[in-house]
């Protein structure tokens, strides 16, 4: 993936997770993942998971941000073949996502 496209993808993906209220430490949280496991389909059953763990039934907004993290991630990996690729996509969305929670408030 060429990096104009890469850009595309986390800035799209920082944005929409930001408007969802998705905080900046569970893309961290997405971002740790890959690079231990090195598995973008172990990520992604690991984001599935989160939306009816224990953690998701904290609070609402907690279930509401999971759901919002899989609605997006997912969606912003696919045809992503490299774990390290998917890690600077998450990677870039982590650091810009609070430019766009400041916007959104």
């Amino acid at each position: 993936m060429n990096d104009d496209l890469l850009m595309q993808r986390a800035r799209a993906l920082a944005e929409r997770c930001a408007t969802d209220g998705v905080l900046e430490n569970q893309l961290g949280n997405v971002l740790a993942h890959l690079k231990r496991h090195r598995d973008i389909a172990a990520t992604g059953r690991l984001i599935d998971a989160l939306k009816t763990s224990p953690f998701a039934r904290r609070t609402q907004s907690t279930r509401r941000q999971f759901e919002a993290l899989a609605r997006h991630v997912t969606p912003a990996l696919r045809g992503v073949r490299d774990w390290e690729e998917a890690a600077q996509v998450v990677g870039w969305a982590k650091r810009l996502s609070p430019i766009f929670s400041r916007r959104s408030t």
